[in-house]
């Protein structure tokens, strides 16, 4: 019994040493950040970073926000934790905001640690802002923080199809793919309220250019992916009318046989009438057909016009590269960047009135 007593004591002994030496940070010790906002200083090579933390109580939440201006998201990181009474921990982040003038002079520096930890989860937003980036997410939300919900407000817009789909593994495939550019959401913030104001689009990593209002917004979710109950304006005669879309599709024909090469750009349309500026009977069969006319040449002529702007720029936000490398044997990344702007880019459209929304 003695002998048992003297190696159960040891054993409870050898178990508290162990758990001592593990033990694990306090949850009040550590300082979880859910989001970071990246905004351009004076400074050359500079920026700062103002790290969001939320801090939830029972039926609230404090939202507690740090600064540090570094040459590198790991420096400015540092910096932040000097700041804190605990730990900084980063592995709930959700949401990078970068200020749009940081970003046109390229934003690998600020999200290489991010591509290389792989606890970052695959939904992981990223967006532009027009505006300071840490304004927006210093904003004082309740009842959750600010961070979720602008990453929220983001997947909502994607989940409805009001703008293409996109996190920090998109944005990596597309800039790192051969023939395709990237692109992220583009933020404004008025009286505090935070909203999706169009697309800002990449040359590698830089931003070079946006896209803004409604119907270009419309246009671009049309031709890169796939618009769901949208409203579409144009004219057909003298009449101003509405389809909403319910659905499309797009299909690509590529052409190298012939000078200068030629993209086949096929959208397919399923909309209802909805509204006109005044009232009208149905139309007939035939009326039907004028005003589907009139739909189809409206998207054409408007999605050939933003195709040209991105030739203009020889940026590639759908992927034609990535098209006509698929279907080419010898595509050359070097060579495409000279042909890219002479390709020849037609696009059909044909829409299907499927009933009325009167």
């Amino acid at each position: 019994m003695p002998k048992k007593r003297s190696l159960s004591m040891t054993l409870v002994l050898i178990i508290m040493l162990l758990c001592s030496c593990t033990r694990p940070a306090r949850l009040e010790e550590l300082n979880i950040a859910y989001g970071v906002a990246f905004d351009a200083v004076e400074q050359e090579g500079h920026f700062k970073a103002t790290y969001h933390i939320p801090v939830y109580q029972t039926d609230d939440v404090e939202n507690v926000t740090v600064s540090a201006v570094g040459n590198s998201s790991k420096e400015t990181q540092g910096l932040a934790e000097l700041q804190l009474t605990g730990k900084f921990g980063d592995d709930k982040m959700k949401l990078i905001l970068i200020d749009k003038k940081l970003a046109e002079k390229g934003i690998n520096p600020l999200i290489q640690p991010f591509i290389k930890d792989r606890r970052v989860p695959v939904l992981f937003k990223m967006a532009i802002t027009e505006q300071s980036a840490a304004a927006i997410i210093e904003t004082n939300k309740k009842p959750i923080d600010p961070s979720t919900q602008i990453v929220n407000m983001i997947t909502e817009n994607e989940n409805q199809n009001a703008i293409p789909t996109n996190h920090l593994h998109i944005f990596l495939r597309d800039w790192t793919s051969l023939g395709e550019d990237p692109f992220l959401p583009l933020l404004s913030m008025s009286q505090e309220k935070t909203q999706i104001s169009g697309i800002a689009l990449f040359k590698n990593d830089k931003v070079v250019d946006t896209i803004k209002g409604y119907k270009n917004l419309l246009l671009f979710t049309i031709i890169q992916q796939s618009a769901q109950n949208a409203k579409y304006q144009f004219n057909s005669g003298p009449d101003l009318l509405t389809a909403r879309i319910k659905d499309n599709s797009v299909r690509y024909k590529w052409n190298n046989k012939v000078s200068p090469p030629q993209m086949d750009i096929t959208v397919d349309i399923e909309a209802l009438l909805y509204e006109s500026t005044h009232v009208f009977n149905m139309p007939t069969q035939s009326e039907y057909g004028v005003i589907k006319q009139s739909l189809d040449q409206d998207l054409k002529m408007s999605l050939e016009k933003m195709l040209r702007s991105f030739q203009e720029r020889n940026i590639d936000p759908i992927g034609i590269g990535s098209i006509a490398r698929s279907k080419e044997r010898h595509w050359n990344a070097e060579d495409w960047d000279s042909i890219y702007p002479t390709v020849q880019i037609k696009v059909h459209v044909n829409s299907n009135f499927v009933g009325d929304d009167m």
